[in-house]
């Protein structure tokens, strides 16, 4: 992933969400006959945020060091993108475990051959998408 070849850096951007859905909601309580119940309810509100978003993109790259079997240009610098995966560009029915034991094995991604630069785009994949709310009274 030379600084010189454009073509290396063509993706994504890093902050690309594709689908975003954000909320917020309020709620007045109503007032109440009971006189007990109104003295706690009067003057409270219910409410809710959140946010709905699908995934951020990322690279995948191998980091060892070139005689590990990484490295493949030589050039000394461990971040080198792979050519493309197997499987394709893109991952289905990956859980958030599979993404925090790690995605990938080390047999996944195919050997090039020494002095070659990688040809998987940048930010192929997506992280998959999270959903923070809260709820408050």
């Amino acid at each position: 992933m030379g600084i010189l070849r454009q073509r290396d850096h063509i993706g994504c951007a890093d902050f690309d969400s594709r689908q975003r859905f954000a909320f917020s909601a309020t709620h007045d309580m109503p007032r109440l006959a009971d006189a007990v119940a109104n003295n706690v309810i009067v003057g409270r509100q219910l409410a809710a945020a959140g946010v709905f978003k699908t995934g951020l993109p990322f690279t995948v790259n191998a980091s060892a060091p070139f005689g590990a079997g990484s490295d493949f240009n030589a050039d000394g610098d461990t971040y080198d993108v792979t050519n493309a995966l197997p499987f394709g560009n893109h991952i289905k029915g990956a859980s958030r475990a599979d993404f925090q034991r790690g995605l990938f094995k080390a047999s996944d991604l195919p050997l090039r051959p020494s002095g070659t630069e990688g040809g998987l785009d940048r930010n192929t994949f997506d992280h998959p998408g999270y959903a923070p709310w809260t709820f408050n009274s």
